[in-house]
């Protein structure tokens, strides 16, 4: 896929979202040891045997990952 010209490769756009009793079920698991070495809770939802379900959208986006990226984003919907 990489090696493909252009390139063909997946962004990961992560947006989690659990229902509050799985959360309460999750908040009581250990963290997995590849959770601890990699700083991805999901980790530890995949390792406990649960799934997670995955999408796949068609445009690129941005990530949201300081305090300014996000302040960003809102300056920029408010524009919209």
């Amino acid at each position: 896929m990489l090696t493909a010209n252009p390139p063909c490769f997946y962004q990961h756009v992560g947006l989690y979202a659990y229902r509050r009793e799985f959360l309460l079920r999750l908040a009581e698991m250990p963290p997995c040891a590849m959770e601890t070495i990699e700083k991805l809770e999901q980790l530890r939802v995949l390792f406990a045997g649960y799934s997670i379900l995955v999408g796949v959208v068609e445009e690129p986006t941005f990530g949201i990952d300081t305090p300014d990226d996000y302040l960003a984003f809102v300056e920029k919907c408010r524009r919209a």
